[in-house]
């Protein structure tokens, strides 16, 4: 997928089909990058008319191609910056992998990460 407006469409239609009580809103965030939608995206949430949140989410074929190649020379890093990047992944916010970057498992994702923030914050009360 390289098109950020069809993906928006499929992410809208998926909130309509999946989750329509739940999801008040899943939008594309204004930084995502959006130069190979088939490895990430960063969306903002809006759940229950709680303030928007920001959630990272990657496909498996990115963080197997993070693991597998980070520390190719042509990614023009360093070696000590290469050896640090084959090691750590970090993400800006909670982080999500999907199977593949789609409207439909962008908001299964989402759903399943609400589920387990349910839970645990149940837990702990």
């Amino acid at each position: 997928m390289s098109n950020p407006e069809e993906l928006q469409r499929q992410i809208d239609e998926s909130v309509r089909l999946l989750a329509p009580e739940t999801l008040q809103r899943v939008k594309l965030a204004p930084w995502s990058d959006v130069t190979d939608l088939t490895m990430n995206v960063d969306v903002q949430v809006v759940v229950n008319n709680q303030p928007s949140r920001e959630l990272e989410i990657l496909s498996c074929r990115s963080v197997n191609t993070y693991f597998t190649h980070s520390n190719d020379p042509l990614l023009g890093l360093e070696e000590d910056e290469a050896a640090i990047h084959a090691n750590i992944l970090t993400a800006g916010g909670p982080l999500i992998i999907v199977r593949e970057i789609t409207g439909e498992w962008i908001v299964k994702g989402i759903l399943r990460y609400l589920q387990l923030e349910s839970a645990r914050y149940t837990a702990s009360a």
